[in-house]
């Protein structure tokens, strides 16, 4: 009987041990993210145009959005962004205070805080040769 209440106390630290380093320091990103994207938008042919009209009036829009993370290595992750627009590949990464993210796809870029473990909140920029955006968004984990 003692025996066993010395392994018992000597294997029960240990086991608890190891599953605390089994915890990741990193928060986890891995899921499906949704919310609405605020936009204001300026631009069609081409950005340097010059028969743009200049004084042409920006376009204000919401547009629903479902960012899905797919894979997560420490602060390092990629997926899917999906707008009305379509979908793109993303990859991101967490700054060391493991509260600012930054996303960047093929024609935009997000600056975003992990304001709790399932909201992101941020603002960006997106460009292409047909035009320009800026766009704020509250991103919400679904189901955490």
């Amino acid at each position: 009987m003692r025996s066993a209440l010395f392994a018992l106390s000597v294997l029960l630290p240990l086991a608890l041990t190891g599953a605390v380093q089994a915890q990741s320091p990193f928060p986890t990103m891995t899921g499906t993210w949704s919310g609405n994207l605020d936009i204001i938008a300026k631009g069609k042919p081409s950005v340097h145009d010059p028969k743009q009209n200049p004084n042409a009036p920006a376009a204000y829009r919401k547009d629903p959005t479902t960012l899905t993370i797919s894979t997560q290595n420490e602060r390092s992750f990629s997926g899917q962004v999906k707008t009305s627009q379509g979908t793109s590949f993303v990859v991101g990464l967490m700054a060391h205070d493991l509260h600012q993210i930054v996303i960047t796809g093929p024609e935009f870029h997000l600056t975003a805080r992990l304001t709790d473990p399932n909201t992101l909140d941020g603002c960006g920029s997106a460009r292409n040769d047909q035009g320009f955006a800026s766009y704020c968004i509250v991103l919400k984990r679904q189901n955490p």
